[in-house]
């Protein structure tokens, strides 16, 4: 029986076929970099940006017509994470669970402020 292992990085056909778009925009290569970001009281959240670089100890996702770099550090957030396109929104969209439960045991009393998945509000 052969076990069909799921990828630490999924990434949807319409967030492959934008990406390689925006790639075929550069006369040199790029990587696609995944880093992560601190958010204030809400916590973390996964970016992505075009890169030049792959640093040595950079993981690297292979895709369909790209790589994927990510930090060391980055990289223990990223099992399990999606990336997608919202074509009406004209960006891409990257769900992470792991992060997504980092999120929500993250609080701050102290700003004075009630943040959430929206925003904050006082």
């Amino acid at each position: 029986m052969m076990l069909k292992v799921k990828p630490a990085i999924e990434v949807s056909p319409l967030a492959i076929k934008k990406i390689v778009e925006v790639l075929k925009q550069y006369s040199y290569p790029l990587y696609v970099r995944i880093y992560m970001q601190g958010t204030g009281c809400t916590g973390y959240k996964l970016n992505m940006a075009l890169d030049r670089n792959k640093d040595t100890d950079d993981v690297v996702y292979p895709q369909k017509g790209f790589e994927i770099v990510v930090d060391p550090t980055t990289n223990q957030y990223i099992p399990g994470t999606k990336i997608d396109y919202d074509e009406s929104e004209n960006s891409f969209i990257i769900d992470s669970p792991t992060i997504n439960e980092l999120n929500e045991d993250s609080s701050c009393a102290a700003c004075g402020l009630s943040c959430g998945p929206n925003g904050c509000s006082i």
